[in-house]
Formats: structure tokens, sequence, C-alpha cells
């Protein structure tokens, strides 16, 4: 499994998105489902799925903020017909963000928000034989704003294995907001490629916990590395859910939560949820303790 996850918070409609996700990406499949026993919106099911290079977990987990354009989905395609076959499959009862056409850097190109709120931006590229199909972009907007280089800086110093591979600004007057300074820019985090980039209008949307980034740490030891790092709001810490400085929502979870709830029973399960909602950061033994009923 891989390092970084997106993490896709529904209400209710978690499976359902799922199963059509991975039936319109031919490389796609669902890996576990898991079910959180007695959360305060009852039991919540977790589904965790990839879609060509990239790894989601999609959950349950009642009313939230609703999803919207400063975290998407970005897909690269080979021919125009590729982007064509897929709008036609996102956009029904979905809303246009910017029409399918052709742009000045894509010769066919769509931004649409699909109804269940994730967006997708899906293009043409010439390269997209040797890129990464799939890639997150993180757009920098309302607050957020001409951060998309700091963060980019302090992403690349925060995982040891990344690289940054591009940079491009915004051409004199060419942003309507003079506070967006980055066009374009690409981070290789473990071999998962994010493309961050300021709004060049600036928007009126921000970052929050509808779309937030997942880190599966294989000890308390890294636990605690990238709660240091990533944790700006003590406000916003919750059951292993963190707020960073730039508003970008992650969430910091080891692998053996998910192979305590793997392996226990139904009542074990209850006290591992139990244990995890009274917490800030995830302690390992802390949730270890209280499956076995360790004091």
């Amino acid at each position: 499994m891989r390092q970084l996850i997106s993490a896709l918070w529904f209400d209710k409609e978690a499976e359902e998105a799922v199963n059509f996700y991975t039936s319109i990406f031919e490389n796609s499949r669902i890996i576990r489902r898991e079910t959180f026993k007695d959360t305060p919106i009852g039991d919540s099911e977790s589904i965790d799925f990839e879609l060509e290079n990239l790894s989601f977990e999609a959950f349950n987990g009642g009313e939230r903020a609703d999803f919207n354009s400063s975290i998407s989905i970005m897909v690269s395609m080979a021919t125009a017909k590729e982007v064509d076959d897929l709008y036609a499959k996102l956009s029904v009862g979905g809303v246009d963000l910017m029409p399918l056409d052709s742009y000045p850097f894509s010769e066919r190109y769509a931004w649409v928000q699909y109804k269940y709120g994730v967006t997708w931006q899906i293009m043409v590229d010439e390269n997209s034989a040797v890129m990464q199909k799939l890639k997150l972009n993180l757009l920098f907007s309302g607050e957020s704003c001409g951060k998309a280089e700091d963060a980019l800086n302090y992403y690349h110093e925060v995982f040891n294995q990344s690289e940054i591979e591009a940079v491009s600004y915004y051409n004199e007057d060419e942003a309507e907001d003079n506070r967006a300074k980055v066009n374009f820019s690409e981070l290789n985090i473990n071999k998962q490629k994010l493309v961050l980039m300021d709004h060049g209008m600036g928007g009126d949307f921000n970052f929050n916990e509808a779309y937030s980034l997942m880190i599966l740490c294989g000890s308390q030891a890294e636990v605690d590395y990238y709660w240091d790092k990533l944790s700006h709001d003590s406000a916003f810490e919750q059951c292993g859910w963190l707020k960073d400085k730039f508003g970008v929502h992650w969430q910091i979870m080891p692998v053996r939560l998910y192979e305590l709830m793997k392996n226990g029973s139904e009542e074990e399960q209850k006290r591992v949820t139990q244990a995890m909602l009274n917490m800030k950061k995830l302690d390992i033994e802390a949730l270890e303790n209280a499956m076995y009923e360790l004091s």
C-alpha cells in the first residue's frame, strides 16, 4: 500500500461513489472494507481502493463541509476521444467548472464536478504514455492564495523521499489576483505526484476536511514525526486528523490501526474505535491496550 492516500469524506454515498469510480477506470480495484462501530454517527464504513496509480480511501462520516475545487484529480489522456469518453461519464448529473473545449494548455480539456462532489480535470497530454495518469491538484485559493510555492518547498522538506520536478510562475499581469505566483508546480512524493498552483483569480474557496491527505505510518516514531511537522492548529486535532499551516487537512494513520480492526472481534473493534475517538494524535500502544483490555 502506498504511503500517501487521498481520503474522501462522504455523508452516506461512499460505496456508490467507489463503485462508480472503479467502473470508469480500467486499472482499478477495491482493496479493503472496514466498519468502525459505534462512532458518533453510528457504524461508519471505510473503503480502500485504487484508480490507476492513485490510492484512495472513501468513508461515510455524516455531514461535513462540501467538496470544492481546492483539491481535484487531474487525468492525463492520450487522445481527445479518451477525454470525451471520460467526460461523458463524469458529466452526467455534474457541473462544468470549465467546459469541454480546446485551451492553450491542452487541445482537449474539461474541469467537471461530478454529482458526488469530487472535481476532475481531464486533458489530452502528449506525454501521457510516460507520465503518471492521475495526479492530485492542490489549488491555493481564498485565504491560501499565494502560498503554493511555500507549500511546495515545505512538503519537499517534510517528505524525505520527495523531489521538486517543476515550478512555473505567472507572467506579469497574467494573474488577476496579485497574490498568485505559481501557475504550475509538481512535487514527486515517493512516486506520487502532486500539482500545486495558486488560483490566478484568487477564488473564494478554501481547503477543508472533505478531501484530506492520509499518511500511512509503520511506527509510532513516524506518526510522531509527521504530526510534529504538519499540525498547525490544535483546534483541528482529532482522531488522527490535523490541519497544516497552509490549510490542507491530513490524517496521520498507523498501519497497526487497520491490522487491529482486521483481526479483532466485533467487541475488540468497538474498543479500538472508542479509544481512537478519544485521541488527537493516535497512540499505537494505547490502541493495542484498548483491544486487549490492558491497563
